[in-house]
């Protein structure tokens, strides 16, 4: 008898130590998804450092979580970090190599660290740049912000690296097609290049004001006028651009404060 009740009690234990055991592991995948959440609410907020850190923690706990690597890198890219944030989306396309969005930051990531590299390797990270957007417009050829970055690439980059005009040329009907808006933008760099700035200065103004999902076209109009010596304008735009909604990938503040004083530079003394 004692025997059986013995039995009885090993095996409620056991049940209840599996019932626990269960509970615990449901609550822990509760628990990363509840942090998950609050690391991409904090990003959605502005809150950027806060998401970083978050982010970072959650990564070393999920190493191959897809959306965690992809928002660590934004993280990490926002921050300035261009380094580290290679790595994590290198990691990120190794197992996911139809990311989009991961290649889509891999060239702007790329495209940031060229100023970073060293001589040698300057050349080839651009060129990487350009291999990263072609691989999103390839994946998705209704990527709007990827087509852009393509033929904004091919309009300013030397051509040692990939730079081409008539490339450019040949993809602006398809943007066109897709955003008449960050068509008008692309010409507006383009006829800049080609040296014909009053209508350049038309396209940036009008673009900068129809796109309003992003700031970086004011961002592009101030530091047109900056070339052309239009520095009270360049500020006026600059001034614009601050005041504007950013998303997290347009120019920070770091950046906006480096324009402002080579606009102030070139104006001497007051």
């Amino acid at each position: 008898m004692k025997a059986r009740q013995m039995n009885s009690r090993r095996s409620l234990t056991a049940r209840s130590l599996a019932i626990f055991a269960t509970l615990l592991i449901l609550w822990s995948a509760g628990a990363k998804t509840d942090d998950l959440a609050v690391a991409l609410q904090a990003f959605d907020n502005a809150q950027y450092d806060d998401a970083l850190r978050q982010l970072q923690v959650l990564a070393k706990a999920q190493p191959k979580n897809p959306t965690v690597l992809y928002n660590l890198g934004r993280s990490q890219y926002h921050a300035g970090d261009f380094a580290a944030a290679h790595v994590t989306l290198e990691t990120l396309l190794k197992d996911q190599p139809e990311h989009i969005e991961g290649h889509y930051l891999m060239g702007s990531t790329n495209i940031a660290r060229v100023s970073e590299a060293s001589l040698f390797r300057k050349a080839r990270t651009a060129k990487d740049a350009l291999t990263s957007w072609l691989t999103v417009v390839e994946l998705n050829p209704k990527h709007v912000e990827g087509l852009y970055a393509v033929i904004s690439f091919y309009i300013t980059a030397p051509g040692f690296v990939g730079g081409d005009l008539d490339k450019a040329k040949a993809e602006l009907p398809r943007l066109e097609a897709l955003n008449p808006d960050w068509a008008m933008l692309a010409r507006a760099s383009l006829l800049n290049k080609e040296e014909q700035v009053e209508q350049a200065q038309a396209l940036y103004q009008t673009a900068s004001q129809r796109i309003q999902e992003r700031a970086f076209p004011l961002f592009a109009l101030a530091n047109f006028q900056l070339t052309q010596q239009h520095y009270a304008a360049a500020l006026t735009t600059l001034a614009e651009y601050e005041q504007r909604h950013h998303a997290w990938n347009d120019p920070n503040t770091k950046v906006t404060s480096a324009l402002r004083e080579k606009i102030e530079s070139a104006m001497g003394p007051k």
